[in-house]
């Protein structure tokens, strides 16, 4: 898109240098630059809004599917078939997935990605809400690249297999290269373990853990009727 206005800007250069014959050939070079930057900018500035509609409207779609689970605990099984793609896995004792469900509940986030829902289903399972912030190089409002601090979504299920000393991550489908990767590396923002001292982004406050209004955390045995539903299909705790 950026090629095609830098074409047409230099076209009309061209064409005005033609038509004016009463400025000189330096003021006809400063008029198209000005043209030529200022449709650069208006491109510039339309992908950035149209980035801004789309995070918006991630960020919407997400905050309405975590606010559906807690006013009914029953759509957050039926939301875990929707994370049925296996990303990674990894080979760990029993010992350090439970250290790993234990960080992510104290921290609330693993590297990069921030933990907005926590929910439990049963002792080798549960699913969560990410906040993915990244940089990103990609077109500003200038028109120009340059370093974006972008964030995205994910929605994972984690599992562990007891027999194999399997770890496992689920999410959803990706539709592009940069997503694979971020669904990817989850479980390795997790590992290595142990790790005591909690590894941030750089515009993460840590003060401001204990007052983070967007975490949630659900434990399904404490919701009978989900249990039930549970039951019904299968006792492993590995069903999915």
């Amino acid at each position: 898109m950026l090629s095609l206005l830098s074409l047409a800007t230099v076209c009309y250069g061209q064409f005005d240098r033609l038509q004016d014959e009463s400025l000189s050939f330096f003021e006809k070079h400063i008029q198209a630059k000005l043209w030529h930057f200022l449709m650069l900018a208006i491109g510039g500035l339309c992908f950035v809004i149209a980035r801004v509609v789309i995070h918006t409207l991630n960020k919407t779609s997400n905050t309405r599917t975590i606010n559906r689970i807690k006013k009914d605990p029953s759509f957050a099984h039926r939301y875990t078939e929707t994370l049925d793609i296996p990303y990674s896995s990894r080979t760990i004792s029993e010992y350090d997935f439970k250290e790993i469900r234990q960080q992510l509940h104290d921290r609330r986030r693993a590297n990069d990605y921030r933990v907005l829902l926590n929910c439990n289903f049963g002792q080798y399972r549960f699913m969560i809400f990410t906040e993915f912030s990244y940089v990103d190089y990609d077109v500003q409002a200038t028109g120009m690249s340059g370093d974006t601090r972008k964030k995205a979504y994910h929605n994972f299920i984690v599992e562990f297999d007891p027999a194999q000393q399997m770890l496992r991550t689920f999410s959803n489908l990706y539709s592009t290269a940069s997503e694979k990767l971020q669904k990817d590396g989850l479980l390795h923002a997790m590992l290595p373990l142990p790790d005591p001292i909690p590894v941030y982004s750089d515009d993460f406050d840590e003060d401001q853990l204990d007052e983070d209004d967007d975490y949630t955390e659900m434990d399904y045995d404490d919701f009978p009727q989900f249990r039930k539903a549970v039951e019904k299909k299968d006792e492993s705790p590995l069903n999915p």
